[in-house]
């Protein structure tokens, strides 16, 4: 009978101490849990930039994130990364990285092709079509769109990475490209000397490669060109009168 009591009481004690050791080792988990919440580990405390960015102002851009002492945990990257693209049209993108106490930004600005005027309106367009900014710059060419709603943001498609892609080809050919207009049909009407007309909704690449032909032929018979007509199957090339 003592043996069996013995035995109990052994059996009765590890139980306890079991339920001790297990309780302590909550408290302990609890205790570094809040401790790491309450310390300044998790809070961001400094907002910083990998890059610099032309296009956004660095005091007032940290300002509207209102990220300052807010817990790393409770982050979304996804969705600040997403708001600043919103905000900040003139931003190609922008990526979120998480460290102890800070956020670093890399942010990456877009770069301008053209010059889309709207009149009274200009803005600046990048390869992607998307209009990013108000107002000009020198050194691109115009192109002027019918249109009242642009708003920032918003993309014209394609159709600016096309016209870039004439204009490139053109400007090689030591033509200086005064303005530009594009219609809804995809026609492009070139100011130039001389004047160039391209479907930029059809495949006009290789109507382009005949643009270095048309010039030099004309150099070689000593012709002043008045408009090259890319639109059609087979270029129209018409003279200045008098001198052809």
């Amino acid at each position: 009978m003592v043996r069996v009591k013995k035995t109990f009481q052994r059996r009765s004690l590890r139980k306890k101490l079991f339920k001790f050791g297990f309780l302590v080792i909550i408290f302990l988990i609890v205790l570094n849990i809040y401790l790491l919440i309450t310390s300044d580990l998790l809070k961001i405390k400094n907002v910083e930039f990998r890059n610099k960015s032309i296009c956004i102002d660095e005091k007032e851009f940290k300002n509207s994130l209102n990220l300052s002492n807010q817990f790393l945990l409770f982050i979304n990257k996804k969705s600040i990364e997403t708001k600043i693209k919103e905000k900040y049209p003139c931003l190609k993108s922008a990526s979120i990285h998480l460290y102890p106490m800070k956020i670093s930004i890399d942010v990456q600005d877009r770069d301008a092709i053209l010059n889309l005027i709207a009149t009274p309106s200009s803005f600046l367009v990048d390869d992607n079509g998307t209009i990013f900014s108000e107002g000009s710059q020198n050194n691109l060419p115009r192109l002027f769109i019918s249109g009242e709603n642009i708003k920032l943001g918003e993309s014209i498609g394609d159709y600016s990475k096309k016209t870039a892609e004439v204009f490139n080809k053109i400007q090689s050919l030591g033509i200086t490209i005064e303005d530009a207009s594009l219609n809804e049909a995809g026609i492009l009407e070139i100011q130039t000397k001389p004047k160039i007309l391209v479907n930029i909704k059809n495949d006009f690449e290789n109507k382009l490669a005949s643009l270095q032909l048309i010039t030099v032929q004309a150099k070689i018979e000593g012709k002043e060109l008045e408009l090259i007509d890319l639109r059609f199957k087979n270029p129209v090339v018409k003279y200045i009168s008098g001198k052809n």
